[in-house]
């Protein structure tokens, strides 16, 4: 399938120190702003502006290809992480992967579920696979150029790296 694949994060890869590292105070979960602030609220509103930019990245991403669906593949629910931030982000049900397809209108609590580390999985759609790595990067691999979706998630304030996929099929 890969003509392409890349990663995109909020992390900007010029401020990565000698060592590889981000600088102190760089928050790479919610669970993380969760300890550092005290409160589940404190920290959503911190985290929620910037996995909204996330949902509206992975959501473009999918339009540009032309997706009026997705499915999930390799689905995994992480229970004791759901649990930790006591009200689930995934408003939809979590399907089984066999049984289809969802509507695009359903993937941001997908979206928003991976990046949380809620669960994970592969979002599919015709010519793209999306997943989530670790530290809130979304690994894209398409059979097509790839030039119009970096831009386009670029655009919208997160960084783009070329990036081999995570996963093999």
């Amino acid at each position: 399938m890969t003509e392409c694949s890349f990663r995109f994060s909020r992390y900007d890869p010029a401020s990565k120190q000698a060592d590889g590292t981000y600088p102190e105070g760089t928050w790479t979960e919610l669970l993380e702003l969760v300890d550092r602030l005290g409160s589940r609220e404190a920290a959503l509103a911190v985290y929620q502006p910037v996995e909204d930019v996330y949902v509206k990245a992975v959501l473009a991403v999918l339009h540009l290809h032309g997706a009026e669906r997705a499915r999930l593949t390799d689905v995994e629910r992480n229970s004791v992480v759901t649990r930790l931030l006591v009200e689930s982000s995934l408003d939809v049900p979590v399907p089984d992967p066999l049984v289809g397809s969802l509507p695009l209108s359903a993937v941001s609590a997908i979206v928003r579920g991976g990046l949380r580390g809620e669960l994970w999985c592969q979002i599919r759609a015709t010519d793209v696979d999306i997943t989530f790595g670790f530290d809130l990067y979304v690994h894209v691999r398409s059979s097509r150029s790839c030039d119009a979706a970096k831009e386009l998630v670029a655009d919208l304030g997160l960084h783009v790296q070329d990036a081999d996929y995570p996963v093999d099929d």
